[in-house]
């Protein structure tokens, strides 16, 4: 299939195939573009389970993996969503999990209609730059089921820094935002 400037392949009413028995390549020979348009859906189907999008340079792409038991993106390099507004995650059980090298190391961000938990499998560290906090719309737990709640102050060379807890009673009466008693 070879062209100068145009092919066009118009069949309003049904079914366009463009096939080759080993491999089918459109390519641009100038800096234009090559554009796929379909006034409804446009359909990849390979035999195989993989789809490919491959950039200019060797070993940058993405394979879209579509087996029948699960489907998956891998990227070559470092793969970032971006978006002008929101990116929502929606998967039809509760579960939504992020996992490191191996599927021992992860997040589970459990999704339930009544509660919504994060669960880690190893120690989490949640660490801000600035101020931290925690809000409730009712009460807020601390629940160790083993060992001690600590609340410890840093340390800086070698020195430990004084530390002071206040509580605070945020109500709009009795005694709002006066300070119920302090630990030092």
């Amino acid at each position: 299939l070879n062209a100068g400037l145009t092919i066009l392949c118009d069949a309003p009413n049904s079914l366009t195939t463009l096939s080759a028995n080993d491999a089918l390549k459109i390519t641009s020979s100038s800096s234009s573009e090559i554009e796929i348009a379909s006034a409804t859906d446009i359909y990849l189907k390979p035999t195989g389970d993989n789809v490919f999008m491959q950039g200019t340079t060797s070993g940058e792409e993405l394979n879209f993996t579509l087996s029948s038991s699960f489907q998956y993106i891998t990227a070559s390099d470092t793969l970032i969503f971006e978006a002008a507004g929101d990116i929502f995650l929606k998967p039809t059980g509760d579960n939504v999990l992020m996992q490191g090298t191996t599927s021992n190391e992860q997040l589970n961000f459990s999704l339930a209609s009544s509660e919504q938990s994060i669960t880690s499998s190893d120690a989490l560290l949640i660490e801000a730059t600035g101020s931290f906090n925690l809000e409730a719309n009712g009460s807020m737990y601390l629940k160790a089921t083993a060992g001690q709640i600590v609340v410890q102050s840093p340390t800086v060379t070698g020195a430990s820094t004084p530390m002071s807890m206040t509580f605070r009673n945020n109500d709009t009466s009795p005694a709002d935002n006066m300070d119920l008693g302090f630990v030092s």
